[in-house]
């Protein structure tokens, strides 16, 4: 509406400071997001390191071996120190790789 009533001049400078409100609103809603994203991985490497002490001290009184669960971030929740094997097969790797 105002418009109408402004110069050429007047009008290129609104025409400005609207766009760099705009502007300032877009990085300012972007920031918000980022640190909305920052915050609920936060606070869910919180609950799921939670989870996992709750299921390592669960799964070590009731004498369980192994405790598969369905997450994002794998599939073991739980497993007995005795039966990790990696020692064994990075020596058999080597072994078998050694000089080739």
């Amino acid at each position: 509406k105002e418009s109408k009533s402004m110069t050429a001049k007047e009008r290129q400078l609104s025409q400005e400071l609207i766009r760099s409100k705009q502007k300032q609103f877009a990085d300012y809603q972007q920031a918000m997001n980022t640190q909305a994203q920052q915050e609920d991985a936060k606070m869910t490497q919180e609950v799921v390191t939670q989870i996992n002490a709750y299921l390592k001290k669960y799964g070590e009184a009731k004498g369980y071996k192994i405790i598969l669960a369905a997450t994002e971030y794998g599939n073991l929740a739980y497993a007995d120190e005795e039966l990790d094997i990696t020692d064994e097969v990075l020596e058999g790797l080597n072994k078998e790789y050694s000089g080739k």
